[in-house]
């Protein structure tokens, strides 16, 4: 994101390149253009823009090109001291905190979460000074900052990608992001597998069977495992693999799961409602995505 002095100074970039490819400036003198290059250095914007836009109408109207008026800071982003916000009234206001639990922290543990996984930080639910500038950006803008690149969606429809290394879960319609989700992953040596899957069912208030390891809990009780929801993801030998909600809300952001992908069970009851049937799911780390086509940027603070 770009405020105050570097909005001009792009300004006058973009500006310069009209000039160059309008006839404006001989690009083949280089005494000419660093010439120009030297004027806009020691005018100083505010004269270099002044004298540009004298002759701006008659080039842009020739070229084709329409650009939004800069004058007095007119594009520009506001500025927001990140220092004096106060992130949990602007998380409320963003929509990210919910009263969800009796538990206060855990409301607010959840909404910054929620906030880290807008942005595609790597979510664990700690507040830190790149959250505080993040949230001030994220004003500023009145927008998502995170930058999704998809080459090749896989479908045309609703399909979901699931970032190890960040641990968030992005549902996508086609390449366009309609929603990022905090989520846990599998912890070593049950791992949660990378792979391209797809939804084969969706169950509310499901079972759980105890793993192997413990006694089976009924669904739709607090103490399952697998909360209030199951979006059960195809896989190799018989295997268990989900998308589900779970019995221990502090563990998200974690690597702790026997290998499927845990979620807030708001969230994941969210998810169960939108994504259809027969999704396409992708889980993988940054470097399977970019092998892929996918590329998930963090927002460079």
């Amino acid at each position: 994101m770009l405020g105050g002095n570097k909005m001009k100074e792009l300004a006058v970039l973009i500006y310069l390149l009209i000039y160059m490819y309008s006839g404006g400036i001989d690009t083949s003198d280089p005494v000419l253009l660093q010439n120009v290059i030297s004027n806009i250095q020691t005018k100083g914007m505010e004269t270099t823009l002044a004298s540009l836009e004298k002759d701006l109408p008659g080039i842009l109207a020739a070229s084709g090109i329409e650009l939004p008026d800069i004058k007095s800071g007119q594009s520009e982003l506001p500025v927001i001291d990140p220092k004096k916000l106060d992130y949990k009234k602007e998380l409320t206001n963003l929509g990210f905190y919910k009263n969800e639990s009796k538990d206060a922290a855990l409301n607010l543990r959840n909404a910054v979460l929620r906030f880290q996984s807008s942005c595609n930080m790597t979510v664990d639910g700690k507040w830190n000074d790149k959250c505080q500038k993040a949230l001030a950006v994220m004003l500023a803008s009145k927008g998502g900052i995170y930058e999704d690149v998809i080459a090749s969606p896989p479908s045309e429809g609703k399909w979901i990608a699931v970032n190890k290394n960040k641990r968030i879960l992005t549902l996508y319609e086609k390449d366009k992001v309609i929603k990022k989700y905090p989520v846990a992953i599998g912890n070593p040596p049950s791992t949660t597998p990378n792979g391209q899957f797809k939804v084969v069912s969706k169950v509310i208030n499901p079972s759980w069977g105890g793993g192997g390891y413990a006694k089976p809990v009924k669904g739709g009780v607090p103490e399952n495992p697998l909360g209030y929801r199951w979006i059960g993801l195809s896989y190799k030998d018989g295997k268990t693999l989900g998308i589900h909600g779970n019995n221990a809300p502090y563990s998200i952001g974690g690597n702790v799961s026997h290998g499927c992908i845990r979620m807030i069970n708001t969230d994941v009851e969210e998810l169960f409602e939108i994504v259809p049937g027969s999704a396409v799911v992708w889980i993988g780390t940054d470097d399977t995505f970019n092998e892929l086509g996918l590329r998930q940027k963090e927002p460079g603070l």
